[in-house]
C-alpha cells in the first residue's frame, strides 16, 4: 500500500507548548527529592507512622521491607520521568511521530498506575509491604520466563539483582508474611497483583470516567503495532485505508494532546498520592496540574 503524507490541523506552537510542559515535571519532582533525599517521609507523615508500626512489629527487617517498597516508587518515578523527557523532545520533531509518542505515553501509564497502587494512603503498613513484595515478585516471575525463553542467558545475575524469585520468597516466609505462590498469580499478605488493564482503568477513571477503560487498549494496540491501531492514523476514500493503493498519513493535534495529557495526569495523580504519603507539600504538583487543565481544558 502506497501512502502520502498529511498534517490535519497540527499546530507547531502548540506542540511546543506541551514540550515545555512536559519539561516541567522533573523539577517538581527535584523540588522533592532535594528536601527529602532519601524519601523518608516528613515526621507527621503516614509513612513516618508506618515505619514506626514496622519497627514495633517486625522489628528492623519489616521496617527494611516497608523502606523497599518506598524504593520502587522511587524507581519508577524515576523512569517516568525519563519517559516524559522522551515526550518532549517527540513533541519538537516536525511533525511529532505519533506511534512513539502513542507508545511513550503508554509506558507512563502503566508505570504510573503501578506506582500508584504502591503509595496509596489509605492502605496499612501490612498491605504496602505486601504489595512491594507482589511486585518485586512479579518482576523476578518474568525474569525467570525469560531466562527460560533464552536459555538461560537472561538472569538475575545478568542484569545486576543480587536474589531471584526464591530469595524473595524466603524473606517472605521470614517476616511471617502468608504467601500463595504459584508462579503466575501470587498472593503476598491478601495482595494479588492486579492485571495492567483493570488497575490502569480504575486509575484514570478519577478525570476520565468515560474514557478510563478504553485508553490503555488504545495505547497498547499502538505499541504492540497492531495493524488496526496503525491504520487509525490513515485515511482513504472510501474510509478503509486496508483496501486502497494509496491512503494518507494523517497526524492530528487531538490524538497528541491525548497522548500528551494522559502522560501528565497519570505523572501528576501518581506524585500526589506520593506527596500525600510522604508528608510532602502538595503545591508543586498541584500546580503543574493547574498548568496541563490550563493547556488541555
Amino acid at each position: 500500500m502506497a501512502s502520502s503524507s498529511g498534517l490535519d490541523n497540527v499546530n507547531a506552537r502548540r506542540c511546543g507548548e506541551i514540550a515545555s510542559l512536559l519539561r516541567l515535571a522533573r523539577p517538581v519532582v527535584d523540588g522533592y527529592s532535594h528536601a527529602d533525599p532519601n524519601w523518608e517521609g516528613a515526621t507527621n507523615s503516614q509513612l513516618a507512622t508506618e515505619r514506626l508500626s514496622a519497627r514495633h512489629t517486625g522489628g528492623e527487617p519489616l521496617e527494611i521491607a516497608l523502606g523497599q517498597a518506598i524504593s520502587i516508587a522511587q524507581l519508577y518515578i524515576f523512569a517516568i520521568l525519563q519517559h516524559l523527557d522522551a515526550l518532549s523532545v517527540l513533541f519538537e520533531s516536525d511533525p511529532p511521530p505519533v506511534y512513539a509518542i502513542g507508545l511513550v505515553a503508554r509506558s507512563v501509564v502503566e508505570i504510573g498506575a503501578r506506582t500508584w497502587w504502591i503509595a496509596e494512603p489509605g492502605v496499612t503498613m501490612e498491605v504496602r509491604v505486601a504489595r512491594g513484595f507482589v511486585e518485586k515478585l512479579a518482576s523476578l516471575r518474568d525474569m525467570d520466563r525469560t531466562s527460560d525463553d533464552t536459555n538461560g542467558r537472561v538472569t538475575p545475575a545478568v542484569v545486576g539483582l543480587s536474589y531471584d524469585a526464591n530469595a524473595l520468597i524466603a524473606d517472605v516466609h521470614a517476616l511471617g508474611i502468608p504467601l500463595e505462590a504459584n508462579g503466575r498469580r501470587d498472593v503476598v499478605g491478601g495482595q494479588l497483583r492486579p492485571s495492567a488493564t483493570k488497575l490502569i482503568g480504575q486509575f484514570l477513571e478519577r478525570d476520565m470516567p468515560e474514557s478510563c477503560r478504553s485508553v490503555y487498549p488504545l495505547l497498547s494496540a499502538n505499541a504492540h503495532g497492531t495493524l488496526w491501531a496503525i491504520t487509525l492514523h490513515f485515511t482513504a476514500d472510501p474510509p478503509d485505508a486496508l483496501q486502497h493503493a494509496v491512503a494518507t498519513y494523517r497526524v492530528t493535534q487531538g490524538w497528541l494532546d491525548g497522548a500528551a495529557n494522559v502522560a501528565l495526569l497519570a505523572f501528576s495523580w501518581t506524585l500526589e498520592r506520593i506527596s500525600a504519603l510522604l508528608g510532602w507539600p502538595t503545591e508543586p504538583v498541584l500546580a503543574l496540574m493547574r498548568l496541563a487543565d490550563d493547556l488541555f481544558g
